[in-house]
């Protein structure tokens, strides 16, 4: 399936990414780069397979949906909305994630 496609792509591109760190390691040592400049290059390279873990991580998850109610481990039950949204403000150290969820929220008494 398409969602599964995107999954291995994306582990393939976290198995490469981190191949590339081990690279970028071995090169600086030839070319006795400062330590200042091999840190800066890690640490970006990094925060890329930090965003592309987050990335699966929403893939994987998918939108939240857990049905047309749920029961929270208080005992409260909570009721699905009528139609998905799109969600842009969940604040993160990297961009903003696009993502649509079905959210859940307190069923009224």
């Amino acid at each position: 399936t398409k969602g599964t496609t995107m999954i291995l792509s994306k582990e393939q591109a976290i198995l490469k990414a981190q191949a590339q760190l081990i690279v970028s390691v071995h090169q600086a040592v030839e070319q006795a780069s400062r330590i200042d400049q091999v840190e800066r290059d890690l640490i970006a390279q990094l925060l890329d397979l930090g965003l592309t873990l987050l990335n699966l991580f929403v893939a994987q998850h998918g939108n939240g949906d857990l049905g047309a109610t749920t029961q929270t481990d208080q005992g409260r039950t909570l009721r699905r909305l009528a139609q998905t949204y799109e969600r842009r403000h969940y604040l993160t150290a990297y961009p903003p994630l696009r993502t649509v969820l079905s959210a859940i929220p307190p069923a009224t008494a």
